[in-house]
């Protein structure tokens, strides 16, 4: 088992869940998809190949880029930390181990909110 709460810098935690998304969307046999992260730096790092690369998220980096390959196309998209709230409220309880299994069809009240909220705001 993976011990993925342990990165040794932000940038390398959003190039580790990078990562993990790609090998989901590689599980899923996706050839074409958006992949959005709240890392504007990442995203730039990724969109430009000859990009300065952060030390701490260099190996991680490198693999994205080399399974890149294995698709058709990968858009990316910058989602403000706002935007991506939902996604931050079920990494915190998956990350303690207490996010209820069901957690998708029948979401807690406390993401409900959040989703609500989602729902009715204007885009960032």
């Amino acid at each position: 088992m993976h011990n993925y709460g342990s990165a040794i810098s932000v940038m390398a935690a959003e190039a580790l869940a990078i990562k993990l998304g790609l090998s989901l969307a590689s599980s899923l046999s996706l050839s074409s998809f958006q992949l959005e992260s709240d890392s504007l730096v990442l995203i730039s790092t990724l969109s430009n190949s000859l990009s300065i690369v952060d030390w701490t998220a260099a190996r991680s980096i490198a693999w994205i880029r080399e399974n890149l390959k294995l698709f058709q196309q990968v858009n990316w998209r910058w989602a403000s930390r706002k935007a991506n709230e939902a996604a931050d409220w079920v990494a915190s309880l998956a990350l303690r181990r207490v996010c209820p299994i069901d957690w998708f069809s029948n979401p807690p009240t406390s993401l409900m909110r959040i989703l609500l909220f989602d729902a009715v705001s204007p885009p960032p």
